[in-house]
């Protein structure tokens, strides 16, 4: 019954901040509160839970990695973007014409992880790592200048 308490108040907690998924958030704690029962009522009962602690520690150890993990690796990409585009727009302003490739064309606007170009076939996106990954040149201020 206390298990199940906790669920709902983690969940409305978790949900009131804003937080999504909070159903699994419920869960967790829910789980937690199980555990730390059957672990104490195997230690009421005489038996050395000392195993069994190690075990879900083990585990538990190993789920907070793997998340910590995925996000790492998830994230490695925007981050990279969001680093390339706070240093880019030390250089590029909206206005200027820049080459990047075969991409040419008026820098529209900076995006906080990319650049979108006007080229001669369109709107180009392109990540803001690209530009610090290879060669650009910007070919005037502003395309007044030319």
């Amino acid at each position: 019954m206390i298990s199940a308490l906790v669920r709902g108040l983690t969940a409305a907690i978790v949900t009131t901040a804003g937080v999504a998924y909070s159903d699994l958030f419920g869960r967790g704690a829910q789980g937690v509160v199980l555990m730390t029962a059957v672990i104490i009522g195997i230690n009421q009962i005489g038996i050395d839970a000392t195993l069994l602690v190690i075990l879900v520690s083990i585990l538990f150890a190993a789920i907070c990695l793997s998340f910590a993990l995925t996000f790492a690796l998830v994230a490695r990409t925007f981050v990279s973007n969001l680093i390339g585009a706070h240093y880019l727009q030390q250089y590029y302003h909206p206005g200027q014409i820049a080459r990047l490739g075969d991409i040419e064309g008026e820098v529209l606007e900076l995006t906080p992880t990319s650049v979108i170009i006007a080229s001669e076939h369109g709107r180009v996106t392109v990540p803001a790592k690209v530009f610090n990954e290879s060669a650009t040149f910007l070919l005037s201020e502003t395309k007044s200048n030319e």
